[in-house]
């Protein structure tokens, strides 16, 4: 038996195609960690995805290294009531990732993990740790492409550990972007801009920089406001620049509509950079290091504060805004 591991939305993304794949030819089990700790939450990525979890744990809705040892007692326990399992799936790079990577280890399971061998260099991270625990201990790493093998080739793991299946996200998008009946721009001419990192909303500067940075561009954008962003914003008593619509935070669906309706993409999520280079749209990076190393290589990204003056930016980003985008062929689609 193999149990499936989620606990956030991207990871609920990256399920979809494989629960569509699998669902009528596989034996598994789902489990939500419920790091979102949100039970609405929940209920809203399970009916959007049609994909209902087996189990949602949670239930006291902490977060932070709270979530991660109830997480680590609970699965644990589970999984010794359930004694067929034999191999665990986890996903990306999340606390539900290392949670349940050590377990599966620690009780003698065959680990699996997607979306292995991403490196941002930068271990202040918590992602970059979980990533890195993860791709250590996992029996099979499952990666995008050639840059996350030679990560892991790199920090000595075994290539017969390494196997290189594309981009589920990818999957994901293009089922989406079939399944959109109305593809109607959520408001005129508007791009999406996102924040939610912790490194970006956790100090006044940080926010005042990009702020200033973004009322600057010639662009008008929409904001679906994270709960943390909501919170950073009133403690430092902040105001969004004028060129920035806030709206309610979408589902993923809308988040690909507006992606697709959008001329650039403004963000600090390694999920939509990503889904927008599948959706053929340039991306400005509110970060100074990324995952998806390639695309930032290739031109199809680039970071917003790794320029010491706006001619030098202002002429790289032409090169991003009119890159050729027909023609995706650094990551690639997983199931077929």
């Amino acid at each position: 038996m193999t149990l499936f591991i989620i606990g956030t939305r991207p990871q609920y993304v990256k399920m979809f195609p494989l629960y569509k794949h699998f669902k009528d030819n596989l034996n598994f089990i789902l489990i939500d960690s419920g790091q979102h700790y949100d039970p609405q939450m929940s209920k809203q990525f399970a009916k959007e995805f049609n994909m209902y979890p087996d189990l949602v744990f949670n239930k006291s809705k902490c977060s932070g290294m709270k979530f991660f040892g109830n997480f680590v007692i609970e699965l644990e326990d589970f999984i010794n009531k359930n004694k067929s399992i034999s191999k665990v799936v986890v996903f990306g790079d999340t606390l539900t990732t290392a949670a349940g990577s050590m377990v599966a280890k620690i009780m003698g399971l065959e680990l699996i993990h997607i979306e292995a061998g991403l490196r941002s260099f930068n271990r202040k991270m918590p992602e970059e740790i979980n990533r890195i625990i993860s791709d250590h201990i996992a029996d099979k790493n499952l990666i995008l492409s050639r840059a996350g093998e030679e990560n892991l080739l790199n920090e000595g793991i075994d290539s017969k550990r390494i196997i290189e299946i594309g981009d589920l996200m990818y999957d994901s998008a293009m089922l989406a972007k079939k399944m959109i009946s109305n593809n109607q721009p959520l408001s005129k001419n508007a791009s999406l801009l996102t924040i939610h990192r912790k490194e970006n909303i956790s100090h006044k500067k940080s926010l005042i920089d990009m702020f200033n940075f973004i009322s600057n561009l010639d662009y008008k954008f929409i904001l679906p406001i994270h709960h943390s962003l909501k919170n950073a914003l009133t403690r430092f008593e902040l105001n969004i620049p004028d060129n920035v619509e806030i709206i309610k935070p979408l589902s993923y669906f809308e988040t690909i509509n507006a992606t697709m309706n959008s001329e650039i993409v403004l963000t600090d999520s390694g999920g939509l950079q990503k889904e927008a280079y599948y959706c053929h749209k340039p991306v400005i990076v509110l970060r100074s290091e990324s995952e998806w190393v390639e695309l930032i290589q290739e031109k199809y990204s680039i970071y917003y504060n790794s320029y010491v003056d706006n001619y030098a930016f202002n002429k790289d980003f032409d090169n991003v805004l009119y890159a050729k985008k027909d023609n995706i062929k650094i990551i690639t689609d997983s199931l077929s």
